[in-house]
Order: structure tokens, then C-alpha cells, then sequence
């Protein structure tokens, strides 16, 4: 597995649009919330070396996602172009790798 770990700049990010969304932080369903992690995991174990700039990969959510080598290491998303840019790559574990 490899999995994109969001830091706590991107949680800050989702918690401040909670109220915007009219709910509190308990306002995702179970389908949501499991969409939103498998949304950040991909299948099979995924190093920075593999990488190649326009690679596309697909989320256990079915996400596509491409790559992006222009300035670092970044993630886009299929749905608004919007990006994540990995500020720590490689972190092996005994399952599969986490960026």
C-alpha cells in the first residue's frame, strides 16, 4: 500500500470549511469518511524513485491522480486540479510505504 498522509495543514484546511458546509465536525457520513481515506491510498507500494512526471495512479477510491515533477513532488487530483505536494517521501513501513 501506499498511502498520501495529509499534514496538519491540510486537516486545519478541512476543519475550517466544516462550518461553511453548514455542520459540525460530525457532519461526513461513514461512506464519506471511508471515501475521503481511500481517496489518500494507493495499491501497491509506490516510492519517490518510481515516480515520473504525468504518471497517473488510481485511489482504492478510484480517484485518478496524477504526478506532478515541476517543483518538488505534488499529487493532483482529477476533480478541480487540485494539488498536494509531498513534504516527506519514502517513510517505509512494514506494510507498504507513506508519503
Amino acid at each position: 500500500m501506499t498511502v498520501l498522509a495529509p499534514d496538519d495543514t491540510a486537516f486545519a484546511a478541512l476543519s475550517d470549511k466544516i462550518p461553511d458546509l453548514g455542520c459540525s465536525s460530525d457532519c461526513l457520513s461513514d461512506d464519506e469518511l471511508s471515501n475521503i481515506i481511500l481517496g489518500h491510498v494507493i495499491d501497491g507500494s509506490v516510492l519517490a524513485s518510481a515516480l515520473s512526471n504525468g504518471m497517473e495512479a488510481t485511489t482504492l477510491a478510484g480517484t485518478k491522480l496524477t504526478v506532478d515533477l515541476s517543483d518538488g513532488v505534488k499529487f493532483c487530483s482529477q476533480y478541480g486540479g487540485s494539488c498536494a505536494t509531498v513534504s516527506a517521501a519514502d517513510v517505509m513501513a512494514s506494510n507498504g510505504v507513506i508519503h
